[in-house]
């Protein structure tokens, strides 16, 4: 177990395990900004089986868990230009390269409260230490800005990119997701545009469940009617796309940003 501790907020990383993972699905789930991007027990296993050594679950001083922290690894020349976004939309089994040469990093889970408590520099201080575990020459990470969809609401002409420039570098509000992560010395380098999709079948639940479940408990106010009469918009400045050709199934794509550790 890897503790960090600063500004008397302690954090426990432990390494996931196969026999606890719906617990901890249900638990952060329960907590969590985003619930509908918390990964299911199921495809954690999955990752698990892939890469173990670089699935982990953050417990706050408490022991419960709060976020869910996962890796790949890839081979990276070191390009910017060449990072694409569907890293992350093709899942660990088809990124995975054992022996890549560069760990990247991605947290779904953006614990209500949790915001401005260091918890990000827990984060990157474990993907640290597994870089020098896994003897990798960078490490990136895939990170959702939180309060895009917030501002989105407010201003509908808000760009993606531009708020997170906008919103990135000195000056920034301490409780800024992106802003603390930042702190926590993660460089925001390009956009990552539908980084994230997800369907409502691999998260196990139906069409009615997103309604029940996400829209009319999370922040209802923050939804919206997409460009068509087939999407809606969520909190979090992404998109759950209905398709009537392959009903009940519904499409949740979202945008990331890359960061860089080094």
């Amino acid at each position: 177990m890897k503790e960090f501790k600063k500004q008397n907020h302690i954090y426990k990383t432990e390494a996931l395990l196969n026999q606890t993972t719906g617990l901890v699905c249900e638990k952060i789930a329960s907590n969590s900004e985003t619930p509908w991007l918390v990964p299911t027990a199921n495809m954690l296993k999955k990752w698990l089986s892939i890469f173990p050594s670089g699935q982990f679950v953050i417990n706050d001083e408490f022991g419960e868990p709060v976020s869910i922290q996962m890796f790949t690894k890839i081979n990276w020349d070191g390009d910017i230009q060449k990072l694409s976004a569907d890293i992350k939309a093709k899942g660990i089994k088809e990124a995975f390269v054992p022996d890549g040469n560069t760990l990247v990093m991605w947290v779904e889970t953006n614990p209500l409260g949790y915001i401005g408590t260091d918890l990000q520099l827990a984060f990157v201080n474990n993907a640290k230490y597994l870089g020098q575990k896994e003897g990798g020459e960078h490490i990136l990470c895939l990170l959702k800005p939180s309060e895009y969809g917030i501002q989105k609401a407010k201003n509908p002409d808000v760009k993606f990119w531009e708020y997170c420039q906008k919103n990135s570098g000195e000056g920034l509000s301490p409780t800024e997701w992106l802003s603390d992560f930042e702190e926590s010395g993660i460089k925001i380098i390009k956009p990552a545009y539908k980084a994230c999709q997800i369907d409502n079948i691999t998260l196990g639940i139906s069409l009615n469940e997103i309604y029940e479940k996400y829209i009319n408990s999370y922040k209802p106010e923050l939804w919206g009617k997409g460009d068509d009469l087939l999407s809606l918009t969520t909190p979090d400045g992404g998109v759950w796309y209905l398709d009537p050709d392959h009903e009940p199934k519904a499409v949740y794509v979202g945008d990331y940003v890359w960061g860089m550790i080094f």
